[in-house]
């Protein structure tokens, strides 16, 4: 893409650029996926790539899942995708090599969290852990990162956020529900 991914995209425009707009391409892209059973799985930067038009696109779906019924998810390949951006539940199911959970979509609205994170605050989730083992502790006892004090991240991003990295799967939103959210914010 034109653009590279978001990281790269991020970088180089600095606070011009539409931070919200790009969150919205991406909870839309995630709604249209799940709607039609898809769980991609690998949701990080790097796998979001911003068009010449400056939208956001998500790529890489060497994780995906399909649902072939409501609770029976398949994985093409390994579940964990990338640490930093797991939900605990995808990790704890790697460690115990257990059945992936039934939480497909909403594990991917985690990872949207995280990578929302990095979009307003310059910062990978988690960057102060240096190995994965501190990173992977740190997700299943309910850490979650700290607020910085940036001025791109409003009240209503830092509570959708938080309401997209529940520990509890069943408490996050649908990708829908995040795009309905971001979409009243974008105006």
């Amino acid at each position: 893409m034109p653009k590279g991914n978001i990281k790269q995209f991020l970088e180089a425009e600095g606070a011009s650029a539409n931070r919200l707009r790009l969150t919205l391409d991406i909870a839309e892209g995630l709604k249209y996926l799940h709607n039609l059973r898809v769980v991609h799985g690998d949701i990080k930067s790097e796998n979001i790539l911003v068009d010449s038009q400056r939208n956001a696109r998500i790529t890489d779906f060497g994780m995906t899942s399909l649902a072939y019924a409501s609770r029976n998810l398949s994985r093409s390949t390994d579940p964990t995708g990338t640490i930093h951006y797991s939900a605990p539940e995808i990790l704890e199911t790697e460690a115990l090599q257990a059945e992936v959970p039934d939480s497909g979509p909403k594990s991917d609205v985690y990872a949207l969290s995280m990578v929302m994170y990095e979009m307003f605050t310059g910062n990978a989730p988690f960057y102060q852990h240096k190995r994965p083992a501190t990173v992977i502790a740190s997700i299943m006892k309910g850490d979650r990162p700290k607020r910085p004090s940036v001025p791109s991240l409003s009240d209503q991003v830092w509570s959708i956020m938080e309401t997209c990295w529940a520990v509890r799967w069943q408490d996050r939103p649908t990708a829908a529900e995040v795009a309905s959210l971001v979409s009243q914010l974008t105006g």
